[in-house]
């Protein structure tokens, strides 16, 4: 129904119409500053959100310790300046707001983890790269221990780690894990005799989207199958390769190198995208991976892989020992090998 004329004088009129534009630009004005908030709030602008960072480890033979002193995490993102983030905290290990935290990455394996910052408030956005900063060349500070007690210094270079982006989301709190995969990451240095600790290897994940991959290799594989059983000791050199994709050709897979060392290998082969021991009852464990199609194949002849260059370890061996599964976010499968019949089954959506 059309509202009923109203009877006013010529002057009251035009001050009603001035009014009435008066409030109309209000009204544009307020739902301007509105849809602005908005679109600040759903882009990121001055949107933040609460984050923790983590750091976890997939264990490296001959060693019993790898100690690392974190003194900085730098986060870059484009167009601003650097978030630095220089205090610690962990209840369990008596660090209470600490410029510096220390840990034995080795006390963390698999899927285990240690909060080391958070929550902290960043803004909304995608990070270019985070940065660990490690006190490095300091034997009390940043050490490799070897079975038979021997302590060995560990050197970084330039100091710190270039791992990467990461993507901070209006989403409520994130968990990131900064998983080190030390087979790929880490590598003995004769002269002088040192570790060196470097970014390959190690992965951001944010921990909510982390998928995993459980398996059982039957004894069999590694113990009776040529060439598996010419080794002197059945349990040494059972290694699972995880390679990204599927419907790959065995005959690129390589074992591990560095592409910055071994550009040959580079050009030919396909660098693992994670690597991880078989344990001595037949168990292997990839942890905090990013969803994906993967491929899996078994070695049992990998004693000798050299993570800077290719040694030329057949993959997988025995012949067809491979798998190929494919993980969304959050999942968790378990693929497991042997002499009859290989498969995967999904544990956790």
């Amino acid at each position: 129904m059309l509202p009923r004329p109203l009877n006013i004088h010529p002057s009251e009129s035009i001050r009603s119409r001035r009014t009435g534009s008066s409030l109309v630009l209000l009204m544009a004005l307020l739902l301007s500053v509105m849809t602005v908030g908005a679109c600040g709030d759903s882009g990121g602008g001055n949107a933040t959100a609460p984050v923790s960072f983590g750091l976890s480890d997939a264990p490296v033979e001959g060693l019993t310790s790898v100690v690392i002193t974190i003194d900085r995490i730098i986060l870059n993102r484009p167009g601003h300046d650097d978030v630095v983030i220089d205090r610690f905290t962990n209840e369990d290990l008596g660090v209470f707001d600490e410029d510096t935290i220390t840990i034995d990455l080795l006390d963390y394996r698999g899927e285990d983890n240690i909060l080391i910052v958070g929550p902290v408030d960043l803004d909304v956005a995608d990070y270019q790269n985070l940065r660990l900063d490690i006190i490095d060349d300091d034997v009390t500070l940043s050490y490799a221990e070897e079975f038979d007690g021997t302590i060995r210094p560990i050197k970084v270079p330039s100091t710190e780690l270039k791992l990467g982006g990461f993507e901070v989301e209006n989403s409520g709190d994130q968990t990131f894990i900064l998983e080190f995969g030390l087979r790929k990451a880490m590598t003995y240095n004769p002269t002088p005799e040192r570790y060196i600790l470097k970014p390959r290897g190690v992965r951001i994940i944010e921990l909510d989207r982390g998928t995993t991959i459980e398996g059982i290799v039957e004894a069999d594989l590694y113990n009776g199958a040529p060439p598996c059983n010419e080794k002197a000791d059945p349990f040494a050199g059972n290694v699972m390769y995880l390679y990204q994709g599927i419907g790959l050709d065995p005959a690129d897979f390589a074992d591990d190198f560095d592409p910055a060392l071994d550009p040959n290998a580079a050009a030919s082969y396909l660098e693992p995208f994670a690597t991880e021991m078989v344990a001595a009852d037949g168990t292997y464990l990839f942890a905090y991976l990013p969803a994906g199609d993967y491929t899996l194949a078994f070695s049992c002849d990998a004693a000798d892989d050299d993570p800077d260059f290719d040694d030329d370890i057949i993959i997988p061996s025995p012949e067809d020992q491979l798998i190929e599964v494919s993980l969304a976010p959050g999942e968790r499968w378990a693929c497991d090998f042997s002499t009859a019949e290989d498969g995967c089954e999904l544990l956790l959506p």
